[in-house]
């Protein structure tokens, strides 16, 4: 059953979603930030895509008379595979080609099959799933809050984060995670690191600035997102409130959202970073596409993430078990088993049943955490099979 008419959108739209959006995409297909929402509203197209720290948005072409999303009507939207996005571009010969989008449901998997048509042939697959955030809310919520802002040139900003993360020379960037930081003040934005003992070092570019403030921010979302942004000017808003987002915006339209690092916390990462490479007896630990250490102890797969607070914590954890429903009696035998089980707990995120261990970072040494590592290994290996058996998703016969 065809939910709405099929759309066509031009090839270059497809083709700029994938450049421009592409890159801030999350890697796992089975979230809902593994794929670019399409939302449909105010009888125009918004392109999306997410991932743990940013958040960029398209604006797109305008949507056919009687779609649904159309003038006047709420937001629609669905969840595109980055595959069907690179399959559009492949179909089109021309950058003036329409690229046909067809969402049709299956009535008997309830799911919505998503197509391609172009002049090369067609492609279908089925549409995501998960939860996405709400890039309006998020936007129209930064966009109220009391904010430093700031009009500079995109290539002299790109080419100062650039420099910026340039390491002094003797310095391992995969044991050490300087404080990058941006900020505006009269006259001009500064990009700031701390290298510790090599001192800290400011770039000062010249703009047009309102107000004053600052944000800890990766340095690599920082530089993709400017490397994002159309050529020319762009739009730079640091909000007073850490939790909100700096947003970065080009004339065109195209924004991208990058949510601060909590700088205390940060200060703390080299040490961290440090304790964790001990109590493994590696050289240094690797991050993933999540930014959660990846620990190579104990016989299930462990990790480990800095956690912003009063105190600053260390959170160290294993998936026990996976696509688990969330319910009474699951609830339930997680709260026994955290309160037969000292040290370690036991709790449902988004499918899974991680176990997980906590210690206050200024108190932690390399010795307690490979300890406490090594118990939440051991409780996921024990505690997994029988959560699986008991709560597991099972096969409809």
């Amino acid at each position: 059953m065809r939910t709405v008419p099929a759309m066509a959108i031009p090839a270059s739209e497809w083709a700029e979603v994938a450049e421009r959006l592409g890159p801030f995409v999350h890697p796992d297909e089975d979230l809902g930030v593994g794929h670019v929402e399409l939302t449909l509203a105010d009888g125009h197209r918004r392109w999306s895509a997410a991932r743990r720290d940013v958040l960029a948005t398209l604006p797109g072409g305008s949507c056919d008379e009687g779609f649904a999303g159309g003038s006047g009507e709420e937001a629609a939207g669905v969840l595109l595979s980055p595959r069907i996005v690179h399959a559009a571009v492949a179909l089109a010969e021309e950058a003036a080609d329409a690229v046909l989008l067809d969402l049709e449901k299956d009535l008997h998997s309830g799911r919505t099959l998503t197509t391609v048509t172009g002049p090369a042939g067609r492609f279908s697959l089925p549409a995501g799933r998960g939860r996405f955030p709400d890039s309006k809310e998020v936007a129209d919520m930064t966009a109220a809050a009391p904010a430093a802002t700031a009009r500079i040139a995109r290539d002299h900003l790109l080419r100062a984060v650039g420099a910026a993360r340039r390491a002094p020379g003797g310095v391992d960037l995969g044991r050490t995670s300087p404080l990058f930081c941006l900020e505006v003040h009269e006259g001009q934005v500064e990009v700031v690191v701390d290298w510790l003992r090599h001192g800290v070092s400011r770039y000062r570019l010249h703009a047009e600035t309102a107000g004053s403030s600052r944000a800890a921010v990766s340095p690599t979302s920082l530089e993709e997102l400017l490397d994002a942004a159309a050529p020319g000017a762009v739009h730079l808003s640091l909000p007073a409130e850490a939790e909100l987002p700096v947003v970065l915006g080009d004339e065109g339209g195209w924004t991208g959202l990058i949510y601060p690092l909590d700088a205390s916390a940060e200060a703390l990462r080299p040490r961290v970073e440090a304790i964790l490479a001990e109590a493994c007896g590696v050289q240094g630990v690797e991050r993933d596409a999540d930014g959660d250490y990846v620990l190579p102890l104990g016989a299930v797969p462990l990790y480990a993430r800095l956690l912003a607070g009063d105190p600053h914590r260390l959170q160290v954890f294993a998936v026990a078990a996976g696509d688990i429903p969330s319910g009474h009696e699951l609830l339930t035998e997680l709260n026994e088993i955290n309160a037969a089980t000292p040290f370690v707990r036991a709790i449902w995120v988004r499918g899974q049943v991680l176990v997980e261990v906590e210690l206050d970072v200024t108190e932690a040494d390399s010795d307690l955490v490979a300890t406490r590592a090594l118990l939440a290994a051991r409780a996921a290996v024990e505690l997994g099979p029988l959560l699986q058996a008991a709560f597991g998703r099972r096969e409809e016969a």
